[in-house]
């Protein structure tokens, strides 16, 4: 039994009579609300009881469970008597169990959670990660919970709970489906979501019912939803036992990545197999009609003849198979051929490049004669961005050049940057913590590094080499070194990624880099767009009208990819004006939260006891701060120090104070302003603010001292002995000034410091 934060016990016994007894004499193991575990070494069940000592005997008895020879059973008791928060922990962790993937999952289904908001609903939730961290202390193999809840088979699990409006749309979809091959028609259902309203979900737990349906059948498996859910569930398993065999289904995922990473989802799901998942082009390997249903993700992504490329050679053959003209059919047209019924999730918003359907040829192709009408379904809420609805809308309006009054999205990171690299360094530290986090850009930039990409080359190698795609500023970055499954692949924090790497997929945060290939027009209120900077194939032979809406819905749909935040920066800096009237930008984040210090905190002698306790060295000038302090001693030579106790609890030896003059760095530091810095020592510069000694340089914001306080930046290259430096900046942040370039092999200039925390005057 271990003790586990917010109150958790673990019991775990032996799966046997001996364990039985054992469990009886626990607390809470009769009469109580629990969700417990049984396991062997590869096999396990998630459940939930009221009686843990009474299921736990009935578990002996089962014939299932003495097949799989289970070796032990544990219950977690939260000390909670409520039972929608048990049959929420049971939901979450059959979810965890099956996304961490080393144990086979018994269960056929989700569980039973609740999916109303029960009374603090989000408290109970925060605990899941607490007791998930002591399962392996009871023997559970498992990967942490970060790796999971990050993971693809997380994402997509069918294990996940739906909402209500979700579930009412897989009724309504089912109801069509059924009613329609009764009567031996065919017919269509096209499910209309916006950008994280849960499409993909939706589609995987519609398969993973179809083919489940037995397990689904049961009251018990629906007693979350309603009797419509067994009603549906037993009118289908009636259907297949009428025309003698299971219902046919495919799911097709037009995009070849997004099809890569569902492989491993539908691989490891109970009842769903990976010759269920199909692209366009092998769909149609079968003869005409024969799939009684074929669920499509990201339909707007389906396309017609025009730009098909390589495919068209196949798309041709497919056509002649089904009957098909080939020079005015299209890919839904195929899949329309090939199935009796289709449920279409669809987002106008989304469509990417010209190859896609239009709106009005995805309508005709649903509409065509001997179909029944469409049916119309609609996903509204937000589930991906916690900036919810309100940011999708906000996004929507700033690209449409609406004016939206400027406000704060509430629970939701979005602010923009000024410098590059600051996003990018941002967006690396973020995946430090959290994991998920990568920084996209549109296609602006030639992909030059494509023909030097080899197996288990990475970014950091090409860069050493000299070989970049993308160069900001002076910053070099390169274009995603895989093809399929960028987002997880191990290098992707240190490249680049674009639309075709990013689409459907979910981030916790995304940096974006808007690049050359779009603008704004302040004298006619307009993004615009510049069709030499963007280098997708596809654009080349478009004009750049027609080109224009598939550039912005690209941008749009990269910037919803963060459930936690999202990152933006602007090449243009017209651009970069525009979005700064609607967005917060980004400070680093010194900790600039000290008052104002008075003359009081400002002292010549402090016993030894408060030196780096309660109080810093502090120089009155910056030239007293130019000694090379690590030839001081223990500050012998400091005339003043300030109390910082007020503001800071942790300091070392390695701190000391000086004041900044004058307004090149604003707004982070201004005239005046004391500056907190911890002694440099090794290590990289690069992207820090740094005070800096040497006898070369002059600032301008002083006439009478050598050192400086400004960004420090450097381009290095490889060398036979390691690397070395081929040029090194010292940045202002005030745009009004310039910075200036240090020879690489000046030895006069030091780095002293590097800025901790910022005291406003």
């Amino acid at each position: 039994m271990a003790n586990l934060n917010f109150g958790f016990n673990i019991h775990t016994f032996s799966f046997d009579s001996a364990g039985l007894q054992q469990a009886s004499e626990v607390k809470n193991a009769t009469n109580w609300p629990v969700v417990y575990l049984i396991n062997n070494a590869n096999v396990l069940y998630v459940g939930e009881t009221t009686s843990f000592e009474r299921r736990f005997s009935q578990h002996l008895q089962s014939k299932e469970k003495k097949e799989h020879k289970f070796t032990k059973i544990s219950f977690i008791n939260d000390g909670e008597e409520n039972k929608s928060v048990i049959l929420d922990y049971e939901a979450m962790l059959i979810r965890l169990f099956a996304a961490d993937g080393h144990y086979t999952l018994t269960n056929a289904n989700s569980g039973q959670s609740q999916s109303h908001n029960y009374h603090r609903r989000n408290v109970y939730r925060a605990k899941i990660p607490y007791f998930w961290s002591e399962l392996p202390s009871h023997g559970f193999k498992l990967k942490t919970y970060e790796e999971v809840v990050n993971s693809n088979l997380y994402k997509f699990s069918p294990y996940t709970q739906l909402t209500q409006e979700q579930k009412e749309v897989m009724k309504q979809t089912l109801r069509a489906f059924i009613d329609t091959l009764k009567e031996g028609k065919a017919g269509t259902t096209v499910i209309n979501g916006g950008a994280g309203t849960g499409k993909s979900l939706v589609g995987i737990k519609l398969i993973h019912i179809l083919t489940n349906l037995n397990d689904y059948s049961s009251h018990d498996s629906f007693s979350d939803y309603d009797e419509e859910w067994e009603l549906l569930c037993n009118e289908l398993i009636a259907f297949q036992k009428n025309i003698g065999r299971e219902i046919r289904v495919a799911y097709v995922a037009p995009m070849q990545s997004f099809k890569h990473d569902l492989q491993k989802v539908f691989k490891q799901t109970a009842g769903l197999k990976t010759d269920m998942l199909k692209n366009t082009s092998d769909i149609s390997d079968n003869m005409t009609g024969y799939y009684d249903l074929v669920i499509v993700d990201e339909a707007h992504r389906l396309k017609h003849k025009k730009n098909m490329g390589m495919t068209i050679g196949q798309f041709y053959k497919n056509c002649k198979r089904h009957g098909l003209d080939k020079n005015t059919a299209n890919q839904l047209d195929l899949i329309m051929a090939m199935s009796k019924y289709r449920v279409l999730f669809y987002d106008q918003r989304q469509s990417v490049k010209p190859a896609d359907l239009t709106r009005d040829e995805f309508e005709a192709s649903i509409n065509k004669e001997g179909q029944t009408s469409p049916q119309w379904l609609y996903l509204k809420s937000q589930l991906r961005c916690q900036g919810g609805d309100d940011f999708i809308d906000y996004i929507n309006d700033i690209f449409d050049c609406k004016n939206p009054e400027k406000h704060k999205i509430e629970n939701y990171d979005f602010r923009i940057f000024n410098d590059i690299d600051d996003m990018v360094c941002a967006i690396k530290e973020h995946n430090s913590r959290m994991g998920l986090c990568r920084t996209v850009a549109g296609y602006a930039w030639e992909w030059k590094t494509k023909k030097h990409i080899s197996k288990n080359i990475t970014a950091r190698q090409l860069l050493n080499q000299n070989l970049y795609d993308i160069d900001i500023c002076g910053h070099k970055y390169v274009w995603n070194t895989v093809d399929k499954g960028w987002v997880l692949s191990k290098n992707s924090i240190d490249e680049i990624g674009c639309i075709h790497t990013v689409q459907g997929y979910d981030l916790n945060y995304v940096g974006l880099i808007l690049g050359p290939d779009i603008d704004y027009d302040f004298v006619n209120n307009k993004i615009v767009i510049n069709k030499k900077n963007f280098y997708d194939s596809f654009g080349t032979n478009m004009p750049e009208d027609e080109l224009e809406p598939f550039i912005i819905n690209a941008y749009k749909t990269m910037m919803v990819r963060g459930i936690q935040g999202c990152y933006v920066y602007a090449c243009n800096k017209n651009l970069q004006k525009y979005l700064s009237k609607f967005i917060d930008t980004y400070v680093k984040e010194f900790d600039d939260s000290i008052g104002s210090p008075d003359k009081t905190r400002i002292v010549d002698v402090v016993n030894n006891r408060d030196k780096f306790t309660t109080h810093l060295p502090f120089f009155p000038t910056l030239k007293a701060a130019c000694h090379d302090l690590s030839e001081i001693g223990l500050y012998e030579e400091i005339m003043q120090w300030i109390d910082v106790s007020d503001d800071m609890s942790r300091l070392d030896e390695s701190m000391f104070v000086v004041r900044a003059m004058g307004n090149s760095m604003m707004p982070i530091i201004n005239d005046g302003d004391y500056c907190v810095f911890t002694r440099y020592s090794g290590g990289s510069r690069n992207g820090e603010i740094v005070l800096v000694e040497g006898y070369n340089i002059k600032d301008y914001d002083s006439d009478n001292i050598a050192c400086t306080i400004k960004k420090y930046h450097s381009e290095k290259r490889a060398t036979e002995e390691g690397w070395e430096h081929t040029s090194i900046e010292l940045i202002p942040l005030n745009q009004d000034f310039e910075p200036f370039k240090l020879d690489p092999d000046d030895k006069s200039f030091k780095v002293l410091g590097i800025l901790k925390k910022v005291i406003r005057k």
